[in-house]
């Protein structure tokens, strides 16, 4: 099993999708580095492309929207190595029955490294440096919580660290900064076709 290092943006991304619409699920995949093969020790995670706030299901949008994804991460030496959902109710961060089938699809076209995240909501305007995402890996052929991640006290098993020891400090300064307005997805983009849904580099560039 490979080990997951984290930039700030992949991890903000997530976070600042889920508390634009904090009141409805959204999705979104997760973008790594290109990996030369599936056993390469460590998959960097650098960045993540909102999907919807409106359709979270298997549909022909989906596949409209994942094929345009493919296109600018091969362009950009990227893959799709995993999928974020954040559930409409505030207490359940649970991988819905939804959210596996797509983070399975997701697995069987990319890597069997792919993961899961769920954003926890109730966590999400924290103070205290604590992870707002569970995160799953598939193991033992079903969707595992990585229990540890983001603490520093992984098992040797798996791990996911970030790049950025700031990483809470960087998201909760773009929380108070409501630069989750300025976050476009793909259902923004089919209302408004000239939305950067792909980089929102309105939002955050790099890995800041």
């Amino acid at each position: 099993m490979p080990q997951y290092q984290v930039a700030a943006r992949a991890y903000a991304l997530p976070i600042l999708h889920a508390a634009k619409y904090p009141f409805a699920e959204v999705s979104g995949v997760l973008l790594a580095k290109k990996l030369a093969s599936n056993d390469e020790p460590t998959i960097m995670i650098v960045d993540a492309v909102p999907l919807f706030h409106q359709w979270i299901a298997l549909t022909p949008m989906l596949e409209v929207a994942l094929s345009l994804i493919e296109l600018y991460a091969a362009e950009n030496n990227l893959q799709i190595i995993g999928y974020y959902h954040a559930n409409e109710a505030l207490t359940d961060h649970t991988l819905t029955s939804t959210a596996t089938r797509i983070a399975d699809k997701l697995r069987q076209n990319s890597t069997p490294h792919a993961v899961a995240w769920v954003i926890d909501n109730e966590k999400l305007e924290q103070e205290q440096n604590e992870s707002a995402i569970v995160s799953y890996i598939h193991k033992e052929n079903q969707w595992r919580v990585v229990r540890e991640a983001f603490t520093g006290g992984e098992t040797s098993t798996v791990s996911l660290t970030f790049t950025n020891e700031d990483t809470y400090a960087k998201v909760r300064g773009l929380l108070s900064q409501r630069l989750y307005n300025n976050l476009v997805d793909f259902d923004n983009h089919l209302d408004q076709v000239k939305g950067d849904w792909l980089r929102n580099g309105k939002v955050l560039t790099g890995d800041a």
